[in-house]
């Protein structure tokens, strides 16, 4: 599928920002990506509050084999249900979970960067600066001024 397909396919729901990425394309509503396509498969978004209705729809959670026979690698994309392909219906409400699973992750994710800027530590002080007022005002003592 190519960028204009998968803005038609889209359409029904919104409009929708397409991008090269890492072989495929990406979908983008709002600014927050929420489908990817991968050798001609469309994945969406998901979190553990949509994967259930994914799964119940049928739908199958992307994975991809790692170099050197690695274990294998779970993404958090499920397929396209093939029910939304053919009743618009279905294909709004499951842009609309993807959407929501995208704005969970991203809030996710600016939440623990937040967290983790906070967590810095400040910093230090030199410890030249205490010894060099100190020096100062020794030599000021001695000079009595």
């Amino acid at each position: 599928m190519d960028a204009q397909g998968l803005e038609d396919l889209f359409a029904p729901f919104a409009k929708v920002a397409v991008r090269k990425l890492f072989g495929g394309l990406g979908a983008y509503h709002e600014g927050l990506i929420f489908a990817v396509v991968l050798r001609g498969e469309t994945y969406l978004r998901t979190d553990a509050q949509t994967e259930p209705q994914f799964a119940a729809a049928g739908s199958e959670k992307w994975s991809y084999q790692g170099k050197n026979n690695e274990a294998k690698t779970a993404m958090p994309y499920w397929r396209l249900p093939e029910a939304a392909h053919d009743d618009e219906a279905e294909l709004i409400r499951f842009c609309k979970l993807a959407v929501e699973a995208a704005r969970r992750a991203a809030a996710g994710k600016a939440k623990a960067a937040s967290a983790k800027s906070a967590k810095a530590k400040p910093a230090r002080k030199s410890a030249k600066a205490p010894a060099k007022v100190a020096a100062v005002a020794a030599a000021k003592a001695r000079r009595g001024t």
